[in-house]
């Protein structure tokens, strides 16, 4: 899956150099109709809208169908189209962790100095301790995977862009917010568990 993910990225990037495009030149519309179409849909499993997440995953395959570039437009959206078809969150979350893989190789991709920041965030008990990523446009965890229920869980990797890791941040700690959780981090001193 991420093999065929990579490929389309890489015909897509080549695609985009053959018509002599620079990441900076896809800053508008098509950048910020994919990254507003993202942050809608991580914040919508966030606050648990299943409903939000539809609406949110269908204007991200929008934003790849408008494109002007040569792309595989299935391949790049067909974790979206699963959201949009989800039956209940639970699943809508498992195909996030997904796309939120592809969508960081794609906001690298497409990261310049003129980009509004992103921010690649992890939570290490998503998905029962493997651990999952997704991107957001502050340093306020957010987390979409466990939503209101652990809606501070996780700690800023870094931001978009730029190998750097990210600084430290004030993010709460799940684990003390959760003593049902607390068995689950090892590492109870540090701003977040998840992130251990």
């Amino acid at each position: 899956m991420k093999t065929v993910f990579i490929l389309a990225l890489l015909a897509w990037a080549t695609s985009l150099s053959a018509q002599h495009h620079h990441p900076t030149q896809l800053v508008s519309p098509f950048s910020k109709s994919l990254e507003k179409a993202y942050l809608s849909l991580q914040s919508s499993l966030a606050a648990d809208d299943l409903n939000g997440a539809h609406e949110s995953a269908l204007a991200y395959i929008s934003a790849f169908e408008k494109s002007t570039a040569r792309l595989n437009v299935e391949a790049l959206t067909q974790h979206a189209e699963a959201i949009a078809q989800a039956n209940d969150i639970a699943a809508a979350r498992a195909s996030f962790k997904t796309l939120s893989s592809q969508a960081t190789m794609l906001f690298d991709y497409l990261a310049s100095s003129d980009s509004s920041p992103l921010y690649l965030v992890r939570c290490s008990m998503a998905f029962d301790g493997a651990g999952a990523e997704w991107l957001q446009n502050t340093q306020t965890i957010s987390n979409p995977y466990y939503g209101s229920s652990m809606a501070n869980c996780g700690s800023i990797v870094r931001r978009i862009g730029s190998t750097a890791p990210a600084p430290a941040t004030a993010s709460s700690s799940c684990c003390a917010s959760q003593e049902n959780h607390a068995a689950s981090c090892e590492h109870h001193n540090s701003p977040s568990c998840c992130s251990q």
